[in-house]
């Protein structure tokens, strides 16, 4: 089975989580519609976000493209059940004991602390993403505009130059030259030349 572009993995997700709908499958990242957009042109989606909201996908097939693209409940659940270590008889008055409990504690708060600082992490790269996700939107509303005022101004310079060509070559208007088309002697009255 051949390995699927991230394009691909992404359009099937899409099918797969929103009936083919964009906008319906942004609403369920959290992300704008145009998130998915700039993700379908440039060929690269948020793989940690999309494995985070869609449950049952598989995490395998959305880093490669190969495999199957949902997991099967049974490879879930014997992925996700950590097995319990045995009770253990701790004495608290053991020194040793009492040692090895103060280095738990101790790694248990470094861990919580690591893991709140990822959570922070993970915010603000998220703020920074929506952020430049609204520049982007800004700045297609801008081209939009742009592009807008450069058809009137089009229209306004062709409309001008019809004008111009009508005026040049109606009955009566004065030319340079007795051809019905100006020769290129500029704006000279002929008897000066």
């Amino acid at each position: 089975m051949r390995e699927l572009t991230k394009n691909e993995r992404l359009e099937r997700l899409i099918e797969h989580y929103a009936e083919g709908k964009k906008a319906e499958f942004a609403r369920r990242l959290g992300v704008s519609p145009q998130t998915i957009n700039t993700w379908l042109g440039r060929s690269s989606f948020d793989v940690e976000l999309v494995f985070a909201k869609c449950e049952s996908v598989s995490g395998d097939w959305l880093l490669s493209g190969r495999g199957e693209m949902m997991r099967d409940k049974q490879a879930t659940t014997s992925i996700t059940a950590v097995p319990q270590p045995p009770p253990v008889a701790i004495s608290e008055h053991d020194p040793r004991d009492i040692e090895k409990i103060k280095y738990l504690e101790d790694m248990l708060a470094i861990t919580r602390d690591a893991l709140h600082e990822c959570k922070e992490s993970k915010a603000d790269k998220d703020a920074r993403i929506a952020d430049k996700d609204r520049m982007i939107s800004d700045r297609d509303e801008i081209i939009k505009d742009c592009r807008k005022e450069k058809e009137r101004s089009d229209q306004y310079t062709r409309r001008l130059e019809a004008e111009n060509m009508q005026l040049k070559f109606s009955p009566g208007s004065k030319r340079t030259s007795g051809l019905p088309f100006d020769v290129g002697l500029g704006d000279a009255p002929v008897d000066e030349l």
